[in-house]
């Protein structure tokens, strides 16, 4: 009998020091490969600003991703995952909010990784590789993927039981695009609408390039025509063709215009390129150093919005957005 205690003893000693719920959270540099999918790419610096409807006096947000980690739970099955942390910026007239999670690729999926009191639960965001009407659960909310094209993905998102639903948008190399949620209580409907004002994406940092994603660049590949040589020389000819000059500049913005946005650059050549792009598209564009000092290229527009805008999204593959 005391043998049998002493062996209790020892094992209710040993479980306490190898738990099942192992978290470490520990600092690394961060990774030279990118890491993400074209609709949500990860990186250290990536940013985006919100502006915001239906959250009382909040009306500004920023996400930014400020650093990169390696976690390990456990209890998630997750062993030495590259995780990115997400700080949350969210402002009133006189206030400012912060909070912040982790991003971490999970089971197919990209996933919020964030904390309720002293544990950790994960969120399906996004399939890495999505396709038309996957789905999945986050608690007992259902999402869908409800539209996919070449430059952005629709996500809904269901719960009949709470009277709520909403979509996410994503868009090609820029990643979260569109929030919006809605929640019925009692015949009354609250709503949310996060739309992006302003991003940073991995186009914007020279140290990252297209080819960090060789599954998706390779799937894209196969679609395009065989005879790349002369498409390249093509694309050359064209090129020499158009140029930046001052007049592609502008220094303030008319009340009385309005404006897309179609790119936004820390470095002034990688907004050159778009505008040599643009022309080549037969549009008028310009490059704005906005306040943030980001290059902003835009095209001034007088036809009705959707017009212009199903233009540039068909003939640049860009989903722009107003310049306020």
């Amino acid at each position: 009998m005391k043998k049998i205690i002493i062996f209790f003893i020892f094992l209710l000693l040993f479980t306490s020091l190898f738990p099942d719920d192992i978290i470490e959270i520990r600092d690394i540099k961060p990774p030279e490969q990118l890491k993400g999918t074209h609709f949500f790419p990860l990186f250290v610096g990536a940013k985006w600003e919100w502006n915001i409807k239906g959250l009382g006096n909040l009306t500004k947000a920023t996400w930014e991703i400020v650093s990169a980690h390696m976690i390990t739970d456990i209890s998630k099955n997750i062993s030495n995952s590259v995780a990115f942390k997400l700080k949350a910026t969210y402002k009133d007239e006189e206030k400012e909010f912060i909070d912040e999670w982790y991003i971490l690729e999970y089971n197919g999926y990209i996933c919020f990784y964030k904390k309720s009191r002293n544990d950790y639960y994960i969120e399906k965001i996004i399939p890495l590789d999505p396709d038309i009407n996957d789905n999945w659960m986050n608690a007992s909310n259902k999402l869908e993927v409800a539209e996919i094209t070449n430059s952005r993905i629709k996500i809904e998102l269901k719960n009949e039981e709470l009277g709520r639903y909403g979509y996410q948008v994503f868009v090609k190399d820029m990643g979260p695009y569109e929030i919006f949620d809605a929640l019925s209580i009692d015949d009354k409907k609250q709503q949310m609408l996060m739309s992006l004002d302003n991003s940073i994406s991995y186009k914007d940092v020279p140290i990252i390039k297209n080819d960090e994603f060789p599954e998706l660049i390779k799937k894209e590949e196969e679609k395009t025509t065989p005879n790349i040589t002369e498409e390249n020389d093509k694309v050359d000819e064209d090129k020499d063709q158009f140029t930046v000059s001052e007049d592609d500049y502008i220094y303030s913005l008319s009340k009385d215009k309005k404006y897309f946005q179609i790119g936004s650059f820390k470095i002034n050549s990688n907004a050159k390129e778009l505008i040599i792009k643009s022309k080549q598209a037969g549009f008028v564009p310009k490059i704005f150093l906005d306040k943030d000092e980001q290059y902003k290229v835009l095209i001034e527009f007088s036809k009705e919005k959707s017009i212009i805008e199903k233009e540039i999204k068909n003939k640049l593959g860009i989903t722009p957005f107003l310049k306020q």
